[in-house]
Order: C-alpha cells, then structure tokens, then sequence
C-alpha cells in the first residue's frame, strides 16, 4: 500500500528523515511536473536516488532541492543496486549545504519568475552562446572517443597495443574536457565560487565511482599525465585494469555532469535553463556510452 501527498505540506528532508529514522525499507517517488525522481531507503539507509540522468547522491541533493510536486512512499525497495553510500544524515546536511549554495548561484525561484532586466536577458544570451559553443566542442572530442571504440570492436584481434593507444586517448581526452569546462567556470562564475569546486566534485565523483579517488587536483586543474602514467605503469591483472579506469573515466564523466548542473542553474530564464540542461543531459548520455565501450 503507497502513501501519497503533496511536497507543499511535507518537504523532502522531513520525508527522508521519517523513513529513515523508522528504519524502514521504502521507494519514495516524487513528481514535479514533467520531471520525476526515486529515493530508495533500506532499513534506515539512503542506498540509490535518480532523476533524468542524475544518478546517487548528485540525485539526492536535486530531489532534496524541490519544494513543489507529489510524492508518493511504497513499503519496498524497488532496486537492489546501491549508488549512495553516505549515511542519510551526513546526506541531508550536506543537500542542504549544497542548496544554499545553489541559491546564492541562480537566485530564489521565485525571483526567476519575475520580469528580467535586460542585463539579466544579455548574461542569459552570452552564457548560452557560450556554453552551446562548448558542447560543439566536447562533441568534437567525444567523436574521437567514438571512433575510437568502434575501431576496437572491428579490430580487436589487433592485440594489446591497439587497445592501449586508444584507451590512452580516452584517458587523455577526458581530462582535457573537464579542464575546459572548469577554466569556462571561471570565465562565467562569480569569483570567489570556484575556490575548491572540482576538489569537491572529485570526492562526490568517489563516492559513485570508488577507483575515480586516484584522481587529484592540483592547482584546480586535472592532470592527464598523472592518469595516463599510472595506466602505463599499471602491473595488475586485466580484469582490475578494466574495472579501474573505467571506474576512472566515469568519474570524469561525473565531474562534467556537476559542472554542467552549475552553469544551468545560471541562468535567470527558465526556459533557456530548460534547453540547455537537455542538451547537456543528452551529450552526458552519450558519453557515458562511448566510455562504457571503451577497453581499457
């Protein structure tokens, strides 16, 4: 039997936070317009949360963050899989840490619905410019990476060396992306914002992707050389290989995924926000794809 009721009445960290303090096992689904999102909670604990392609606890600061919609709580887990590993506690702090900071980016909701100013119209026309301009750009460089794993699913009798040279291009190419998009915060963001954010995006990408910790900052850049030394010099069986640097990549794709969220939240008109958040949800998708392909 579900129980049904309006975010309007009860917020989400009052939901997560009765659940979780009965110990209960429960699927929470919630409904905000056309977007929808699940909490799942086993005895007491946040173990997977989802909404569009927002996966873990990048997910569960989103859904904490919506104040209107339905929600709805089945007295089972609908997933086995665990994509959370915080505890719930430590998890609400820090969505809701993660929501003022979203706040003092992009402004209250309720101010985005008032008229904009036409500065606020020309900083919307520039960082969409802008950012359309990167995903053109990424684009380019994930059709390398495509390319790249369609050549090892036709030539993959070609041995390890034609494995390597392209798993060290994804390895290379990776990096140089999410420098990009950190050096196009920097142009785009307020000063001040960017102080520690791909540090901290790296820790959430460990979370999700456990091997991805091997992965430092240094001076607010990501290093390919370090990467790509540590492949080179990597003397463990194949299989932990595999496991390792995808769990790598995908990290990297995770950072990309957080920045991507930040620029949107940027913007003061929501139907720009809109576009522009599909657009980067899709190229995401895709190159979660292309990377999943990749032999490392």
């Amino acid at each position: 039997m579900a129980t049904e009721g309006d975010l309007k009445e009860i917020g989400m960290s009052s939901l997560v936070q009765m659940i979780c303090l009965e110990n209960a096992q429960a699927t929470l689904l919630v409904k905000r317009d056309r977007e929808e999102g699940i909490i799942c909670i086993n005895e007491g604990d946040v173990i997977h949360a989802q909404t569009g392609s927002f996966i873990g606890e990048l997910a569960f600061y989103r859904l904490l963050s919506w104040h209107k919609g339905t929600f709805r709580i089945y007295d089972h887990v609908k997933t086995l899989k665990r994509t959370v590993k915080t505890p719930w506690r430590q998890l609400l702090m820090e969505g809701l840490r993660m929501i003022d900071e979203w706040n003092a980016i992009e402004g209250h909701a309720e101010r985005r619905r008032e008229e904009l100013t036409p500065e606020q119209v020309q900083q919307d026309q520039n960082l969409e410019k802008d950012l359309v301009l990167l995903l053109s750009q990424f684009e380019q460089i994930k059709m390398q990476m495509c390319r790249v794993s369609r050549f090892e699913k036709i030539m993959a009798g070609l041995g390890r060396r034609a494995k390597k040279r392209r798993a060290l291009l994804a390895l290379e190419l990776l990096p140089k992306m999410i420098n990009d998009v950190v050096f196009f915060s920097e142009e785009h963001l307020a000063a001040g914002v960017n102080t520690d954010k791909l540090a901290r995006a790296l820790v959430r990408a460990g979370d999700m992707f456990p091997r991805a910790r091997l992965l430092q900052a240094e001076n607010n850049r990501l290093s390919a050389a370090t990467i790509i030394t540590l492949y080179d010099n990597w003397t463990a069986d194949a299989a932990g290989r595999q496991h390792t640097f995808h769990d790598v990549s995908r990290g990297m794709v995770d950072v990309l995924e957080t920045y991507f969220s930040m620029f949107i939240a940027c913007f003061h008109a929501q139907h720009t926000a809109e576009q522009c958040r599909e657009a980067c949800n899709v190229f995401i998708t895709d190159l979660s794809a292309t990377v999943d392909e990749i032999i490392f």
